[in-house]
């Protein structure tokens, strides 16, 4: 029974600072590119159609692809045939930095984890 609760709270700390670690990646890339944001690469896309590929980053950051989130970010928009790779080709550096950016985010979260003595296990794994 114990093993169950520790697995669940772990779970839930584990969720809980990886969507904080997005919520301060999101506000960071927003002021660091407002461009971008006001191009529909924002928080509502970051936390809906884009959600499902960064929460791939929890099994590692190589699973969230910059690919494969511009092509996510492209969807959402009207975009004329003949201009789709060249828009993706100025989109794929842009989710590169955000996951750039996500990842510096992550890597705060674990340093304070760390810091308050939860360094090593279950609790510092994202």
């Amino acid at each position: 029974m114990f093993g169950q609760v520790r697995a669940a709270v772990s779970g839930f700390s584990q969720r809980w600072g990886f969507e904080a670690a997005v919520l301060r990646a999101n506000r960071r890339f927003d002021r660091d590119h407002p461009e971008w944001s006001a191009a529909l690469f924002d928080d509502h896309f970051l936390r809906g159609r884009a959600a499902p590929i960064l929460a791939r980053y929890l099994d590692g950051p190589a699973s969230a692809n910059p690919d494969e989130l511009a092509e996510a970010w492209m969807q959402q928009l009207w975009v004329q045939p003949d201009k789709k790779k060249s828009l993706k080709r100025q989109a794929i550096p842009m989710a590169t930095r955000y996951l750039l950016c996500l990842e510096e985010e992550v890597q705060a979260h674990r340093t304070v984890l760390g810091s308050i003595g939860f360094g090593h296990g279950s609790l510092a794994r994202f």
